[in-house]
């Protein structure tokens, strides 16, 4: 599965970075795709005891945390490389415990902390390199 996971997630990288222009389709199909192989394990779908407050934080966080994010994923593709690309997309899953520590106080297991401090010091180091190339000074990652 872990293999399985890793390549999806490189050919989502690559299919974003090739469509260019054309990936906010590619990405609405994609997210309808997953919906619907995801649906029967949701349903039946129970909304006893759901409250308003509850509905409007599922659609808060599907249309901003979700949606915007895709769309603006969607504009920066023609114009990033596929390293950037990949490390924006891990952002989200890397700093979720450090949300989590700050608003609830869960603490980090161990490796949460090592893989989150890995991949924010390599898009720290693709940031300082990429300085470097535009000021013409070093070679590029990619």
């Amino acid at each position: 599965m872990a293999l399985l996971s890793g390549r999806s997630s490189a050919l989502t990288v690559m299919s974003v970075r090739w469509l260019r222009a054309g990936a906010a389709p590619a990405v609405v199909t994609g997210n309808l795709l997953a919906f619907l192989l995801m649906a029967p394990f949701a349903f039946p779908l129970s909304l006893s005891g759901v409250e308003a407050a509850d509905v409007g934080l599922i659609v808060y966080l599907g249309v901003f945390q979700v949606g915007l994010a895709y769309v603006l994923l969607a504009q920066a593709a023609p114009h990033a490389r596929a390293l950037d690309i990949a490390l924006l997309l891990l952002l989200e899953p890397v700093l979720n415990p450090v949300w989590s520590w700050l608003a609830l106080g869960e603490n980090p297991g161990g490796l949460a902390v090592v893989g989150g401090a890995c991949i924010l010091g390599a898009g720290t180091y693709r940031a300082l390199q990429g300085r470097r190339d535009a000021a013409g000074t070093g070679g590029g990652l990619m």
